[in-house]
């Protein structure tokens, strides 16, 4: 999904520079500028938000009051057990548990489809107001990386069970230990 994120959004500074070359000199004015400069700051504050937002959900996933269906589970689990073969370990798991043992969170898809789309049209709105010459290329390249790359870490945390960033279980395992005995 980052490398998806940096070529839409390197794709679009590269479109952008394409477009400056087409348009005529008179849409590339200070006051065309001052303009654009204006909307795109409201764009890069709405993917500020959304970039919030994103993480927030990941937060909120972890530390949420239990669901409905939490509650009946615990309710459930609470019953006295009919033999010895009943786990305890599935009795006593805290929310951070369960999300160890279900090994996803689901990742808000749309508003990452629309958080890449808004740092495209921004990158976009670069390119065709920024000079071309190699450092101008050189800082959009690293800002899309900078960017695809805050994309990429966030999603890592979506998933602490896998990918480059694992968050150790052994804690975990080490807290079963003592809950088991």
């Amino acid at each position: 999904m980052s490398m998806i994120a940096f070529t839409c959004i390197f794709g679009g500074a590269l479109l952008g520079i394409f477009v400056n070359s087409l348009l005529p000199e008179g849409q590339t004015s200070s006051n065309s500028r001052d303009v654009v400069r204006l909307t795109m700051g409201l764009v890069a504050t709405t993917a500020a938000l959304a970039l919030g937002r994103i993480s927030y959900c990941l937060t909120a996933y972890w530390y949420a009051p239990k669901s409905e269906g939490e509650v009946i589970l615990d309710k459930i689990q609470e019953l006295s057990p009919k033999n010895d073969t009943t786990n305890d370990r599935s009795r006593t798991r805290p929310r951070a548990w369960l999300g160890f043992e279900q090994k996803t969170i689901p990742v808000p898809g749309l508003l990452m489809m629309m958080l890449i789309a808004w740092l495209t049209v921004l990158f976009v709105s670069f390119g065709v107001f920024g000079p071309r010459n190699p450092p101008v290329l050189i800082g959009l390249f690293v800002s899309a990386l900078a960017a695809s790359g805050a994309i990429f870490l966030i999603l890592e945390m979506y998933h602490p069970d896998a990918g480059l960033l694992k968050v150790s279980d052994a804690p975990l395992r080490a807290a079963m230990a003592q809950v088991g005995h």
